[in-house]
Parts: structure tokens; C-alpha cells; sequence
């Protein structure tokens, strides 16, 4: 296991005995998980890209997976933590002494029920289609397009080249999609009106008027949570903590961004977990690093401002940086 990736690593997979981003010893761990078992579907995955090549674009990406698929290094992926040795994340429905992270899971299955929805509400009566409509949108306003771009942003600036096609995918099928939704609802309320001075079949005419309406509001979830503290009131891990997640920063704090911190600013980067590492940074010059995490900020705001992220992550990161130089000083 090693502790900078956060990851395992199988023997075959280390060069000389030694991580191969890190090069360092990685340290035997022996433990209980839960793995999505991927070798399962490997036929499966196989005779599905080959009889549609456009689910992966471009080609030499899909070729890429189908080399992989073909391959004999496909492994199984561990999606767990036992709580024992991590005490965030998210608990796994079905066993409570396990965490897991937040991507595997909750991403997927956001995107996933948005497809049912939209399966059901083709298949479903008048009435019953617009109730359909109506959740898949609020699903995608309040759970998907309120914090997904911020993430997808991140990486498309930090993130190795191979994701940036992938997450400007992802980004124009989410516009592309709230965009048809709001168009439904113009095309809804015309209908409505229509229907109404027809006298039509109460039923439809009623189905039609529901589905009209303002959009939802953006995501209430945010708005309730809780802005960056100040460390004064708090203590040092509790703000330590409040830094590393985004809802309460505004941004998002990667390793390359604490190793750009430390050549900039002249101090050791320790290997490991990003608070180990923060705590570390701080440790050797708190005021300097608060200051440069406070343009970090601001840079990271206008950011987001530029790629059309939701104001509250923009807002969230100038309070933020705000907040950072008052503890520098």
C-alpha cells in the first residue's frame, strides 16, 4: 500500500520494488474489502464496444480499452476502506464497518437514475411523464450540474491530457441535456395554453400545466453548508479539515497544487495523504503557506467563473480567500 497514491499496488506493478509515481518502498498491508469485481464483465464490456464503437470516443481511446479488455492485467477494483484505518467517507449500505469514496458510487448511480427517469417518462401516461420530467431535472440541477462541473474543470485543467475529451464530453451532454429540458417546459407551457382554450381532455391539460413552471432554484444542499471557519474558533484540524473539502472551500485541493505551494514557496512536501502533507507545509511556515493558499483561492474562483461553474463555488472560494489572509495575518 502506498500511502501517497492511497492505493495498492500488486507486486507485477512496482518498478525495481519501489511505487512507481513515488519511488518509494510501498508498505505491506493486510486487510478485508469490498471489490466491484470488473473481470466479471469483461465479455460482456467486449462485445458491447465492439458493436458500438461510438460509446467511447475518440477511437484511440476505445482502443486503448479494448487493449486493456483483451489484456491479462484487467484486475478487480477496491472500492472500500474498513473504518478501523479511515474514519471519512461514505458508509456502505450493507456493511457499516466499511467506507467508501464518493466517485465509484454516488457519480454512476446520479447518472444512471437520470436515464431511468427519462426511460420511464417515454413509456409513462401524459401525467405521469411530466412528474418524470420534472424529477429528472431537479435530479440533475440539485445532485449532478450543481457540483460535477466544478470536479470535471478541476481535472480538465490538472489532469493528465487522456481525461480532457472525456470531461468536455461530459460537460456540452449536461448542457446539452438541461438545455432539452427547458425547452420541454417552453414547448409544455404553449401546449398548456392550447389545450386549456380547446377544452381539452382534463387529464392531458392538467399533465400539460405541470410541467411548465420556472426551473428549480440552484442546489439547496449547498447552500447549507457550512463556509470555511475561522481557525481561531476552531482549531487548527477542524480548519485543516474544512480546507480539503470543497463544499466548504469553494475549490478543490490537489497534490499538484501542495507541490506547486511547496516549490514556490521554498518548504518540504511530505509524502502522503493531502492533510498529512498540508499539516507538514504548515507546520514549517503557517503564514506563508495561508497567504499563498489565499491567491490559490482567488485564482481558483475566477477559474470556475470563466468555465461557467455554479457562483456559489466561485462566491465560496473569494469568502474563502478572504478568510485565508485574515489567518495569515
Amino acid at each position: 500500500y502506498c500511502t501517497g497514491c492511497e492505493r495498492f499496488y500488486a507486486e507485477k506493478e512496482l518498478v525495481g520494488g519501489l511505487c512507481p509515481d513515488h519511488r518509494t518502498p510501498p508498505a505491506p498491508v493486510e486487510e478485508e474489502n469490498y471489490f466491484f469485481r470488473m473481470s466479471r464483465y469483461r465479455e460482456r464490456l467486449l462485445a458491447h464496444l465492439e458493436a458500438h464503437p461510438q460509446t467511447i470516443v475518440p477511437e484511440r481511446y476505445r482502443n486503448e480499452v479494448l487493449a486493456l479488455l483483451r489484456g491479462d492485467e484487467l484486475g478487480d477494483l477496491c472500492i472500500s476502506r474498513p473504518k478501523s484505518r479511515l474514519t471519512w467517507g461514505i458508509e456502505l449500505p450493507f456493511d457499516r464497518n466499511f467506507v467508501t469514496y464518493v466517485w465509484p458510487l454516488v457519480f454512476g448511480t446520479l447518472l444512471a437514475a437520470a436515464a431511468r427517469l427519462a426511460e420511464l417518462e417515454s413509456a409513462a401516461t401524459a401525467r405521469a411523464a411530466a412528474a418524470y420530467r420534472r424529477a429528472r431535472e431537479v435530479l440533475l440541477r440539485e445532485h449532478v450540474v450543481s457540483w460535477v462541473p466544478l470536479w470535471l474543470d478541476k481535472l480538465r485543467r490538472v489532469g493528465p491530457a487522456v481525461y480532457r475529451p472525456w470531461t468536455e464530453l461530459v460537460q456540452r451532454t449536461l448542457a446539452a441535456e438541461l438545455e432539452a429540458l427547458r425547452e420541454d417546459r417552453d414547448v409544455a407551457a404553449a401546449a398548456a395554453e392550447t389545450l386549456r382554450a380547446g377544452g381539452a381532455d382534463a387529464e392531458i391539460a392538467s399533465a400539460a400545466t405541470a410541467s411548465t413552471g420556472s426551473a428549480p432554484p440552484p442546489c439547496a444542499q449547498l447552500g447549507a453548508v457550512a463556509p470555511l471557519p475561522d481557525p481561531s474558533d476552531v482549531g487548527g484540524e477542524c480548519f485543516l479539515r474544512a480546507l480539503l473539502a470543497p463544499a466548504r472551500a469553494g475549490f478543490i485541493l490537489c497534490r499538484v497544487d501542495l507541490r506547486r505551494c511547496a516549490e514556490q514557496l521554498g518548504v518540504g512536501l511530505r509524502v502522503g495523504e493531502r492533510a498529512f502533507a498540508l499539516r507538514a507545509m504548515l507546520g514549517q511556515d503557517a503564514a506563508a503557506v495561508l497567504g499563498w493558499l489565499a491567491e490559490f483561492a482567488d485564482s481558483e474562483a475566477r477559474a470556475a467563473r470563466r468555465a461557467g461553474v455554479d457562483a456559489f463555488w466561485w462566491r465560496r472560494a473569494h469568502a474563502s480567500a478572504a478568510c485565508l489572509r485574515a489567518a495569515a495575518r
